[in-house]
């Protein structure tokens, strides 16, 4: 599920030459395909724009916050 996620986002990038808006969510389960997306070789990130579909109430830095999760899988 998550390979086929990070396909969608690369086959949507491929048709489109502006900006790509992704909305995130929170919790354990999107966090594979947040890695895998991280690690795509010549993914334009410069075209990419994330918005948060939900927060914890913690610090950015607690370990169930999801952008906390986004900064480690992600946004490397």
């Amino acid at each position: 599920l998550a390979r086929r996620a990070v396909q969608c986002v690369t086959d949507g990038l491929a048709q489109t030459s502006g900006v790509f808006r992704i909305a995130l969510a929170g919790g354990s389960t999107p966090g594979e395909a947040y890695r895998l997306l991280g690690q795509t070789p010549d993914l334009p990130k410069e075209r990419l724009r994330f918005f948060l579909g939900d927060e914890r109430m913690v610090r950015f830095d607690h370990k169930d916050s999801n952008v906390r999760m986004v900064r480690e899988t992600l946004l490397l």
